[in-house]
């Protein structure tokens, strides 16, 4: 098995990038909305101080696979490195978040709501990733 190396420091960035952006979507351009579609809000968490905590580190995580996806596609530009990014979210959030359809019933307007989150922030980190190597 190749070892590789990851930047970190473009994978703390990235992952801080995707953060803010969740803040941003989830606070200020879809609150509102975002409170009304799920069962529970920010409020209402005994801890939101923890789950953003785990938040943050679920984003480290997932920027940081993402970095080995942009390794082994050899993005290295902008382009690349989007390129790269929308496939994986293609592939797994767009599907996996399905699920909130078809088995939570969520519906489908939290449903665009979320995985375009995950499109912005993931391709965002695409972006930093292959041209921060």
């Amino acid at each position: 098995m190749e070892v590789i190396s990851i930047h970190l420091w473009a994978v703390l960035v990235a992952a801080a990038g995707s953060f803010l952006l969740g803040a941003i979507w989830y606070l200020l351009l879809f609150g509102k909305i975002w409170q009304q579609l799920v069962t529970s809000s920010p409020r209402d968490q005994k801890n939101p101080t923890q789950a953003m905590i785990f938040t943050f580190l679920a984003r480290v995580l997932s920027v940081y696979i993402l970095a080995h996806f942009i390794h082994y596609t050899q993005a290295d530009t902008w382009l690349g490195g989007l390129e790269t990014a929308f496939w994986i979210w293609l592939g797994f959030v767009v599907v996996t978040c399905a699920d909130e359809i078809f088995f939570a019933n969520k519906g489908i307007r939290l449903y665009f709501i979320n995985i375009s989150y995950h499109f912005l922030g993931l391709t965002m980190a695409g972006i930093i990733l292959a041209i921060w190597q």
